[in-house]
């Protein structure tokens, strides 16, 4: 369990010590849910979630907070967390969520894919997207490792978190490049980039679209400093002299 200490920024004194797992799945949630918004079709139906982790249900959490969803299928190898999650989400977020195990038609049948996974390989081929689907790809987050293959990005408008973090960890994008499949020039922009209007997002319903993220740090001090602002005003927490 890790834990996050949030500093005075002028004198670097600490404010508060938080558990960090909580705020990174938290925020790791509402990127994805910025990230679907922007670049998700406004009629999302269908979710199809790999992996049934604790990053998994942040992850489908953000997808239904900025999409009416009308139900879910959860793929993972381990089939009592992916009942579990089954279970416990559909009664959540009130949506029918079904465990399943044909691959193939979980993706070709979704309208937002979730990837949330600790694979070394790809989880799906890219020949089976259908138009207009989005994936938010939150998983795996080393060069060597990928939850899409080299298809899908080649398919995708691609949509980073950050670019140069994605370069740097992300195998997703880093191995297509390595192949000589893509070249970085692929990277159609940042997501900052366009929630800020400065790049259009979603330009057509047929575009299919990719959000690539790795995390980044000034996440977890922006979340934290909400949180940390909300336990002040609700008088929540601990005080402790030091």
């Amino acid at each position: 369990i890790g834990q996050l200490m949030l500093s005075d920024p002028e004198t670097g004194s600490p404010l508060a010590i938080m558990d960090a797992t909580f705020l990174t799945m938290m925020r790791g949630g509402a990127a994805s849910a910025v990230a679907t918004k922007y670049l998700a079709r406004r009629e999302v139906k269908d979710v199809t979630v790999f992996g049934a982790g604790q990053q998994a249900r942040t992850q489908q959490m953000g997808v239904c907070a900025v999409r009416q969803v009308n139900g879910a299928v959860v793929l993972d190898p381990n089939t009592q967390a992916c009942h579990d999650f089954a279970d416990q989400m559909s009664k959540a977020l009130d949506i029918p969520i079904e465990p399943v195990d044909d691959v193939r038609a979980a993706v070709e049948m979704a309208d937002v894919i979730i990837t949330a996974t600790f694979t070394r390989e790809p989880l799906f081929r890219g020949e089976w997207l259908c138009p207009g689907v989005h994936i938010n790809a939150v998983g795996t987050h080393s060069p060597d490792t990928r939850e899409v293959d080299t298809q899908t990005v080649r398919r995708a408008k691609v949509v980073p978190e950050l670019s140069s973090a994605c370069l740097a960890d992300a195998g997703d994008l880093i191995l297509p490049i390595v192949e000589g499949a893509i070249t970085e020039e692929h990277i159609y922009a940042n997501l900052g980039q366009v929630v800020a209007g400065l790049i259009p997002g979603r330009e057509s319903d047929d575009e299919i679209t990719l959000f690539k993220s790795v995390g980044l740090a000034v996440e977890d001090v922006a979340t934290a400093v909400h949180v940390y602002n909300l336990a002040l005003r609700r008088g929540l927490g601990t005080q402790v002299n030091l």
